[in-house]
């Protein structure tokens, strides 16, 4: 996929990385194909598909502008783009790190994780009874290919993880779409960001990604080890049981901020001391408390819905006691 470059300014970057690249490469010598800490999956690629490439610098420059085309078209349509985030936010530019599944091409550490950011959203995640050992990026940066994924055809070519990182959740979105030539592009919300579809995220039979193969083939009708009610047909199904998840948690949210203002406007005519009143405000701030990590996380129950729903069940009852001390001290 061919990227056009939009400003000076990415331009520039482009070709300040491409030529790191290419002093990188000057030497090419042989490089095994190496994922530390992920050994089991490595072995079970076979000998073929680890065997130790040999490429001429040319072949490595060419592929390694290739990736970084790819990974910055998508990275440039994100959110995170539009607020500043870039390469080296995240990745340590001083380092290289192992091959990129069988092409040597430089895969720079991380110096930062999504939760050192997303501090809600880690929060949130880490009371997950199902997913608690993943991390962030195995949903949210999947390793896609050009094209839909219906989670039976086997995309060997899906060797890299996608830099878009919002889940679009909906019954018929589709990461890639194909444009007036028939050439696979990125799709676009209607905000013009790119994103990541229900069928990718959780769907995927993706065999190169090897959080496919340690999440015991996550929900993929192909690949999937795990119980039948969580192995998902198509993105429909997907996104039903996304539904089972939000519905309740949405439904909680606006409980909570309708109760809060019901019962923050009869504060106003209550005849209660003030110290009566200040047990109800405690009760209000409680309850607001939950209502503020909901939206904060911005899922609605996706990253944890059964903590999420427990914490829905605390607000109201906040709500509840503040109504109880309200109606007994009369208006």
């Amino acid at each position: 996929m061919k990227f056009q470059m939009k400003s000076t300014a990415k331009a520039v970057a482009l070709g300040i990385v491409t030529l790191a690249a290419s002093a990188a490469f000057a030497t090419q010598t042989p490089v095994e194909f190496d994922l530390k800490g992920h050994d089991e999956f490595v072995k079970s690629l076979g000998k073929d598909a680890i065997a130790p490439q040999q490429r001429t610098a040319e072949e490595s420059k060419a592929i390694l502008a290739k990736v970084y085309n790819e990974k910055l078209e998508q990275h440039v349509s994100s959110f995170h783009y539009e607020k500043g985030v870039t390469c080296i936010s995240c990745h340590d530019q001083q380092k290289q790190g192992g091959p990129d599944w069988m092409v040597p091409v430089t895969n720079p550490p991380m110096k930062k994780e999504c939760g050192d950011c997303h501090e809600t959203q880690a929060y949130v995640v880490s009371h997950t009874k199902s997913h608690s050992k993943y991390e962030c990026t195995v949903c949210h940066m999947p390793n896609t290919a050009a094209g839909p994924n219906d989670g039976s055809n086997g995309k060997m070519d899906a060797v890299r993880r996608l830099h878009t990182y919002k889940i679009n959740v909906s019954p018929d979105a589709s990461t890639w779409t194909k444009d007036k030539d028939g050439a696979w592009v990125l799709s676009k919300d209607e905000d013009g960001h790119g994103y990541v579809d229900l069928m990718w995220s959780c769907a995927r039979n993706a065999p190169a990604d090897y959080t496919v193969a340690e999440g015991r083939g996550c929900h993929s009708k192909a690949t999937s080890e795990l119980d039948p009610g969580l192995v998902y047909q198509d993105e429909k199904e997907v996104y039903g049981e996304v539904m089972k998840w939000q519905k309740p948690v949405k439904d909680g949210y606006e409980q909570i901020k309708g109760g809060v203002e019901r019962v923050s406007k009869l504060l106003e005519v209550t005849a209660l001391p003030y110290e009566k009143q200040t047990q109800i405000r405690l009760l209000l701030d409680k309850a607001t408390e939950v209502s503020d990590l909901i939206e904060k996380d911005g899922s609605w129950g996706a990253h944890a819905s059964h903590y999420l729903q427990d914490r829905v069940k605390s607000a109201l009852s906040y709500i509840d006691q503040a109504q109880t001390l309200l109606d007994k001290g009369g208006y």
